[in-house]
């Protein structure tokens, strides 16, 4: 192949969309076939692009009103379905001023594959193309034969490697008290200032090399957390630029939570005679929390208003119970600064299963993950759903080995609760409650419902 990928687009969306993405796409070290870079005076306009369709791995298409009205362009489109349909994924959807309504009625076809639209910035949509064309965008293969990365990769490490080492420091004006734990996106300390007292410090793996020119994803997404403002999220507070061993990243300070993780403090009310109701109103806030979190609208870097905040990483270990008892949803997990960061420095001793620490998965959790994010990296309301459903289980059962099967059998729990938490861990998302606000309003019917004289989990 000639070039990683052809990007196909109607003229009237050349300059707001497709040349800037080529030009980013390009300094992020693809090859990519553009006609305005290729084609020059006297060229066969049909020989030149089917030259650059058949010697392309991928075709970018942005899809839009303009595209749907041009011929080449649909005629491009046909060439790159019929590479599609041999079996190999070929096509990189790009909505830009469009949705899935559009598509249904212009395109079926495509309306079933998964895309990336513009309204979230073309950086992200950079970032999307980066993975698929070049998942490990040759960062790894560079830091064993290049002797500078190699250093820079252990200076980092070093940095990492002994947390303990960081208390007595400053981050900015936060000084650094006591080290909590980590996980794969950062490491986390609780630090003090004068200003804000305890807070949390989750300072970020630094960004890889070639990734460095996407640091306003960190922008966006502290926009996004920043705008979560509900009794049982925790608070963001800061966004604190940074360096770790020399490299740059990013810290997110959060309000400091004392407490216990969920499972832990569930485990705490077996004996009680209302371990049911209170179980279930921790139940109800967290449903509350992650509704609130998917109604959030924030607005970007671009000046686009954006609605949702998806958390992607639902378990007990991120949920912290207070020691006045007060729900705390934490470590929303944001895809785009995820797959920024550097693997490489991430020390492994801080991620072995049987580590003392508390563990945050980077790409979500197995065994907490609905089957389309684990096997397709599809994070949606219904994943979340799919989340909470399997922490409800560790909830009502958190002394059990498996307490998803053990309310698949369980005689114990209400009826409607254990057939609501069925439909929510359904295979299938078509198959699970549609948003948080059902499953709230659900949780809330039942235990309105609730009679003392049925047993407690």
């Amino acid at each position: 192949m000639t070039w990683d990928v052809f990007i196909s687009h109607a003229r009237e969306d050349n300059a707001s969309v497709a040349l800037p993405l080529a030009k980013s796409l390009s300094e992020s070290g693809l090859r990519v076939w553009i006609d305005e870079a290729e084609l020059q005076l006297g060229d066969s306009l049909r020989q030149k692009i089917d030259e650059g369709l058949s010697r392309s791995a991928y075709g970018v298409v942005i899809l839009s009103k303009a595209f749907f009205g041009k011929n080449f362009p649909k005629r491009e489109l046909d060439g790159l379905f019929a590479r599609q349909i041999e079996g190999r994924k070929v096509l990189l959807p790009i909505w830009h001023g469009i949705d899935q309504r559009f598509l249904v009625e212009h395109a079926p076809l495509l309306a079933d594959l998964l895309a990336v639209s513009t309204d979230r910035g073309l950086e992200r949509v950079a970032l999307q193309i980066l993975q698929v064309v070049k998942p490990n965008v040759v960062e790894p293969l560079r830091s064993k034969s290049d002797p500078k990365l190699k250093h820079e990769s252990s200076r980092v490490k070093r940095a990492l490697e002994q947390p303990e080492s960081w208390i007595g420091t400053r981050i900015q004006g936060y000084e650094i008290r006591e080290f909590i734990g980590a996980g794969g996106s950062g490491i986390v300390f609780r630090a003090y200032s004068d200003s804000t007292h305890d807070v949390a410090i989750k300072v970020l793996y630094p960004l890889k090399s070639s990734l460095q020119k996407f640091t306003s994803v960190f922008t966006r997404g502290f926009r996004a957390l920043a705008a979560l403002q509900h009794p049982n999220i925790a608070r963001l507070i800061d966004l604190i630029d940074t360096t770790v061993g020399g490299k740059k990243t990013f810290a997110l300070c959060y309000e400091y939570i004392d407490g216990e993780n969920l499972q832990s403090w569930s485990r705490k009310l077996e004996q009680r005679q209302d371990a049911f109701r209170v179980r279930m109103r921790a139940a109800i806030e967290l449903a509350e929390a992650l509704k609130a979190a998917h109604e959030t609208s924030y607005i970007d870097e671009l000046g686009f208003q954006v609605q949702g905040v998806l958390h992607g990483d639902v378990k007990p270990a991120n949920v912290l119970v207070s020691t006045d008892n007060q729900i705390k949803l934490l470590d929303f997990m944001l895809l785009d600064i995820q797959r920024l960061l550097d693997p490489n420095a991430v020390p492994h001793r801080l991620l072995e299963d049987d580590s003392p620490t508390p563990i945050t998965s980077a790409m979500g959790t197995p065994g907490f993950m609905a089957p389309e994010q684990e096997n397709k990296g599809i994070l949606s309301i219904q994943t979340d759903v799919y989340a909470l459903g399997v922490t409800l289980c560790y909830l009502f059962f958190p002394t059990s080995e498996d307490p998803l099967f053990r309310l698949f059998r369980s005689q114990e729990l209400p009826s409607d609760l254990k057939m609501l938490v069925i439909s929510m861990t359904n295979g299938s998302p078509r198959g699970r409650p549609e948003n948080m606000t059902e499953v709230s309003a659900s949780l809330r019917r039942i235990e309105s419902g609730f009679e003392p004289s049925i047993s407690s989990a």
